[in-house]
């Protein structure tokens, strides 16, 4: 009988994770079947590109922005390969960025997103069945004969697995029903300690949808670190972000714009609803953003991200974590090593390893 594996979350570490397991020995009809369930109603995590209502080709990158390539890191080496023959990224320079720091990109490459990131995740996707979007977990328990119920949230209904994979931010993971008692099973409250250690940046994304063409201000650029500011800590026209990579995805009379708020701002403010929210952010832009000045965007979405970019990860950095070994339950992510492209790939690489180790 194939042994049923349970990916929680489609972004990337999940995309990784189902590659590798679909490239291995392993993958077949006999052997594993792989499902993957997403509490969203599409695929990509924070790499979440969303599109304007008014036109479909109108899109904004509500999460990550470019992906960062280290050229020595072999690991990443086929993912960058891959993306970039399929025009999925392109490189870019980041000279000529305003507050970009350089010293942080020194031996890196930048690549931006040519159809959105969330196509990246996609991609990575697309030759895997058994996606359900729309499900979010709500409890993990071990069953007598040694399997996982996985009951999802509203459902009278449960599932049975032999293996989970979570690839869910480590608060999220901790809030899950009975996930005390798996961790009082490894026998190790070192464990929990260190789960409770791992923390994240709080801040809104703000996408802003125009029915008209805009243009960059002379003292602006398509990308904006803004430095100072205790509110607003980047921006981009969208449109005009893609063309850093050469690549023509300019949109027909129309434009979208990407507001962050700073980790200070999001911190204070993680709780409050988010239209309030929205409300004064569209009052700074007007006063921080020249290019977006007097533009009335017709469709305004703004993104609460409690758990954006690790701010302390898992001790050691070590990729993945074992939450139970019999039955098989990990924890993986950027929680386990470090937010970026090259750190979820790590992540995914090697729980992908582990779990083929232990089911051959």
């Amino acid at each position: 009988m194939a042994k049923r594996i349970l990916l929680i979350g489609a972004g990337l570490t999940s995309a990784v994770i189902a590659n590798v397991l679909k490239r291995s020995h392993i993958y077949n009809s006999s052997t594993i079947e792989l499902h993957i369930w997403e509490k969203a109603r599409g695929a990509g995590g924070r790499f979440s590109t969303s599109r304007s209502p008014c036109n479909s080709d109108c899109i904004a990158d509500l999460g990550a922005q470019y992906l960062t390539r280290t050229p020595s890191n072999v690991l990443s080496q086929p993912y960058f390969e891959d993306l970039i023959g399929n025009g999925l990224i392109s490189k870019f320079s980041t000279e000529n960025i305003p507050g970009f720091l350089q010293n942080s990109v020194v031996d890196k490459e930048s690549y931006v997103c040519t159809n959105g990131t969330a196509s990246v995740v996609k991609y990575l996707l697309r030759d895997i069945p058994n996606i359900t979007f729309n499900k979010r977990v709500a409890s993990i328990s071990v069953i007598d004969d040694g399997r996982i119920k996985v009951v999802s949230e509203g459902q009278k209904e449960f599932d049975i697995f032999d293996v989970i994979v979570s690839t869910m931010p480590v608060p999220q993971l901790l809030q899950l029903g009975n996930i005390d008692t798996i961790l009082q099973s490894l026998g190790n409250p070192d464990i929990k300690e260190k789960l409770a250690q791992v923390s994240y940046t709080s801040r809104y994304a703000l996408g802003l949808f125009y029915n008209e063409k805009l243009t960059i201000a002379p003292s602006e650029s398509c990308m904006n670190f803004v430095d100072g500011d205790a509110m607003v800590r980047y921006w981009t026209l969208e449109d005009e972000k893609r063309q850093l990579g050469r690549v023509n995805k300019s949109f027909d009379n129309a434009s979208s714009a990407v507001v962050h708020t700073s980790v200070t701002f999001g911190a204070e403010n993680i709780d409050r609803d988010a239209k309030d929210v929205q409300q004064i952010l569209l009052e700074r832009v007007e006063k921080t953003c020249k290019s977006l000045h007097g533009a009335v965007p017709a469709f305004v979405k703004c993104h609460k991200w409690r758990y954006s970019q690790v701010s302390r990860g898992y001790e050691g950095a070590p990729g993945f974590v074992v939450l139970s070994k019999t039955p098989l339950i990990l924890a993986a992510g950027d929680g386990f090593i470090q937010s970026g492209f090259e750190n979820c790939v790590f992540s995914g690489e090697e729980t992908a390893k582990y779990v083929v180790e232990a089911l051959k």
